[in-house]
């Protein structure tokens, strides 16, 4: 067992990987930043990748992709770092995949769900629900980051009511907000995926406006979004719209 460092507890995430520019690993790296001075943390990830943000160099990565033999396997290799490292809490990143990463844990670990979905337009395959049906009996601890989730998960079940807790997503900014103008006339929009943030959605908005003295611009788009985007405004002949890609 490797030596610990006096009083720290050991604290495991889970997530599929940390390469992409999506909020919840913008989040987990943003929280492990924070604690890695009063916690060990180490990531499991399914997918090998440097880290689009910073991630401080303290944070052990441990890379699943490498164990062969399927779902099994990997949480057999979950289990015996958990036990090696003596992990005090897991945290899982999505309801979804908690049943499939974390079937066997430690007596010591205590599982907590920290939901980056909404439940209401979660995926509602019946695996998928199982897996959800999983972490209401099983967590410790179930974090949501809105007052409508929360809402959500106690009439979802009411076994999980005294395990839900709200915490909401820090909003970081640097360098410091530089107060605007108003000389242009601009909206902004910031994620990255179009269905799931509803962009499609957005330019048939656009295109019902008749202000030509707006402009439109979508920030943290990949390349695949940007050509679909692209794909809609050249058939809707729509104009004052920029695309840029992930922005850290």
């Amino acid at each position: 067992m490797p030596n610990r460092v006096l009083l720290k507890k050991e604290v495991a995430f889970l997530i599929h990987n940390l390469s992409n520019s999506g909020g919840t690993q913008r989040m987990l790296c943003i929280l492990s930043n924070l604690l890695i001075d009063q916690f060990n943390i180490t990531i499991f990830v399914h997918e090998a990748g440097a880290s689009f943000y910073q991630l401080d160099s303290r944070v052990s990565i441990v890379d699943l992709s490498k164990e062969k033999g399927g779902i099994f396997s990997k949480n057999i290799k979950i289990y015996k770092v958990f036990k090696e490292r003596e992990i005090d809490f897991y945290i899982n990143l999505d309801s979804n995949s908690i049943l499939f990463n974390g079937f066997i844990l430690p007596r010591k670990t205590k599982l907590i769900l920290w939901e980056h979905f909404s439940l209401g337009t979660n995926f509602n395959k019946l695996i998928f629900k199982v897996s959800r049906f999983y972490a209401v009996l099983k967590c410790f601890k179930i974090i949501v980051l809105s007052q409508s989730e929360l809402s959500a998960w106690k009439n979802y079940s009411k076994l999980c009511a005294g395990k839900l807790s709200l915490i909401y997503n820090p909003l970081t900014v640097s360098p410091p907000l530089v107060p605007p103008s108003l000389s242009e006339k601009k909206f902004l929009a910031i994620g990255n995926n179009v269905t799931v943030k509803g962009f499609d959605i957005l330019l048939e908005a656009w295109a019902l406006q008749k202000n030509k003295d707006w402009s439109l611009q979508i920030v943290g788009l990949s390349d695949s979004d940007i050509d679909i985007l692209n794909q809609i405004i050249f058939e809707k002949k729509l104009s004052n719209i920029q695309l840029f890609g992930s922005n850290k």
